[in-house]
């Protein structure tokens, strides 16, 4: 599970089993405002994030590490 909020951090989740707490093993810190929006793609192996800041982040999970994302690109949007 992914969650962004008004702390400006991207977090991902884990719960190993159904009787286990849910616990974070990863924060991403790139965004400067508020995070609006994350959304996974189909093979669940990139997320794409947008915040109040008019960052766009792509983060791809990584190949080398599991249960370890990076960013591999971030782009700045205007909203006209």
């Amino acid at each position: 599970m992914i969650t962004g909020s008004r702390d400006k951090k991207i977090k991902f989740w884990l719960k190993p089993n159904k009787d286990s707490e849910w616990s974070c093993y990863q924060t991403i810190q790139e965004h400067k405002d508020y995070v609006n929006a994350l959304s996974f793609n189909e093979s669940e192996n990139r997320v794409i994030s947008c915040g109040d800041d008019k960052l766009i982040l792509v983060l791809e999970k990584s190949s080398k590490f599991q249960d370890q994302w990076n960013n591999i690109l971030d782009l700045n949007y205007v909203y006209k």
